[in-house]
């Protein structure tokens, strides 16, 4: 993540490698140990009489190669949705509560109840899906 963030502030104008490492939180030595990376990658970078550097277009294409499209959605396994958060349920005099996580999801009649938790085990992925919009 710090060599997309610090790809995006050279993009902007020429910095010193003191406005680097300030912005990105980080030591000196890494800062020009990211230089040195993107030359090794075989991208330039120019570097003023002021000892500031600045991103050349094709570290711009770099950035965009790497970040995915936002289109791109990530999936994970069935399995690994339904271990990614603790279930409970909470019976009340009248219906009950689904606990997902932190998330707490209250349903009039146990029946109802039971229905969204069996469409949870049978599809997790699209179901967190469904109830962080409810939740959200």
């Amino acid at each position: 993540m710090r060599v997309i963030k610090l790809i995006e502030f050279l993009k902007v104008k020429s910095r010193p490698v003191k406005s680097m490492a300030r912005y990105l939180q980080i030591g000196e030595r890494s800062v020009y140990r990211y230089l040195k990376m993107f030359e090794e990658l075989g991208y330039k970078l120019n570097k003023d009489t002021n000892n500031k550097y600045k991103m050349r277009e094709e570290l711009e294409n770099l950035v965009q190669d790497a970040v995915p499209s936002p289109t791109t959605e990530y999936r994970p396994s069935d399995k690994e949705a339904l271990c990614e958060h603790e279930i409970r349920i909470r019976f009340l005099s009248r219906g009950c509560i689904i606990q997902v996580g932190c998330k707490e999801i209250a349903f009039e009649s146990v029946e109802t109840a039971m229905q969204e938790l069996n469409e949870y085990v049978k599809h997790p992925y699209e179901t967190q899906k469904k109830w962080r919009k409810l939740l959200d």
